[in-house]
């Protein structure tokens, strides 16, 4: 019954939501044009009240549907996007969200950002776009700078001392909140004085990555649901291009909610060149031996079933190092996932699964929790512990 009223909000309240904005919208334009023309012809007293009007009937029959700053910490220069459409209270949300940032990069660390968001679409995969038409940006000096996906690989390649950790967020997540959950997550695992008061010793010199894809919010759980799962299994392709230029031993990865989709699928590309170099080479390396990852997984939107095939009994020893299993099993947005798909999300999933890995399982539960925003989770002291453990285990005490 409570899947089904989520269902309905979706299916029914959600459209009237978007239409109620289309109309205030129009409500805003009429207002500004019959407040410029009668500031044309009249004098100072009407065009006083008419500018009167014209702000009464913004604060009254407008909400802010945009957010200004695509951001975390300011604005992205040269992206082919720097705004979007909001949902009803998401700007106050975003403002909000924005507000709660502390700013604190360590003066060791780096902050990347990749957009593959207009690399998505099925029809680039199969036209041949790769991650290297991909738009890059690093946070340095207080702002962002444009970059290349080169510059980054380059980075990451000729530098042993920093320790690389990627970021994948979930559904429904535009430019806009790609960028802020990215460096949020940062700060609330590694730069938060609260939290590296509970690691056994400080972490060494991180260089974080955001991987932001095209999740925008689409009207409808099951056209949204699979819009995007595709969508996901089409980055799979690009990261596994990303991993394929990374030189060092080892990286860091959190993957949330359909996120973990994007990752799983990344890692079945990955060995799939594998194989075939095996064949075509006859090579005993395995491409995906480089880089090894150390995975976390909150709430993920992977069916476990996945975990029990013949592809992930190949890829996740091949590919993974160390898996971190935070699950929910009062998820409503994972049930909603159950509902439409048929397939049960490993994010729901109680019990330990067998993966032919060093693997752990938590499960975490609360009033807080059911809901999905990943900000929820981040709020828990030990969730965010046991994130930071599963991408930096040299901190666990």
């Amino acid at each position: 019954m409570e899947t089904s009223r989520y269902l309905f909000v979706w299916d029914v309240v959600w459209p009237m939501h978007q239409f109620i904005v289309e109309i205030r919208n129009l409500m805003k334009a009429e207002a500004v044009g019959r407040a410029k023309s009668v500031a044309a012809n009249s004098g100072w007293l009407p065009r006083f009240f008419a500018f009167l009007g014209f702000f009464c009937n913004l604060m009254v029959a407008t909400q802010p549907v945009s957010a200004q700053l695509v951001s975390g910490y300011g604005s992205l220069p040269g992206f082919s996007e720097n705004s979007s459409s909001k949902r009803i209270g998401d700007s106050h949300r975003f403002a909000k969200a924005q507000s709660q940032l502390t700013g604190l990069v360590r003066p060791e660390d780096e902050i990347w950002l990749i957009s593959t968001r207009q690399l998505c679409q099925r029809s680039s995969v199969a036209a041949g776009s790769t991650f290297h038409q991909a738009e890059v940006a690093r946070w340095a000096e207080g702002t962002w700078s444009s970059s290349s996906s080169e510059q980054l690989l380059q980075n990451i390649n000729a530098d042993q001392s920093r320790l690389n950790l990627l970021f994948i967020h979930g559904n429904r997540t535009d430019l806009q909140w790609a960028n802020l959950r990215g460096v949020e997550t940062y700060e609330k695992i590694v730069s938060t004085p609260e939290t590296q008061a509970c690691a056994v010793e400080p972490a060494s010199p991180i260089r974080w990555i955001i991987w932001a894809w095209n999740s925008d919010p689409i009207p409808g759980p099951r056209m949204d649901l699979t819009v995007k799962k595709q969508r996901a299994i089409d980055q799979g392709t690009y990261l596994a291009e990303f991993f394929h230029g990374v030189e060092q031993p080892s990286m860091s990865v959190f993957a949330y909610s359909l996120g973990a989709q994007v990752l799983a699928t990344s890692l079945g590309v990955r060995t799939a060149a594998s194989l075939n170099n095996l064949e075509s080479e006859e090579s005993t390396d395995l491409v995906c031996r480089r880089p090894q990852l150390d995975v976390v997984m909150v709430a993920a939107a992977v069916p476990t079933c996945w975990f029990n095939t013949a592809d992930a009994g190949i890829c996740l020893p091949a590919c993974v190092n160390r898996l971190t299993l935070i699950n929910n099993p009062e998820d409503r947005a994972l049930k909603v996932y159950q509902r439409i798909t048929h397939q049960h999300p490993i994010g729901l999933h109680d019990k330990r699964i067998r993966t032919g890995v060093h693997s752990e399982t938590y499960l975490v539960d609360g009033n807080s929790l059911d809901n999905h925003y990943l900000s929820r989770y981040m709020e828990h002291v030990g969730t965010r512990l046991l994130i930071r453990q599963g991408l930096l285990p040299q901190t666990k005490k």
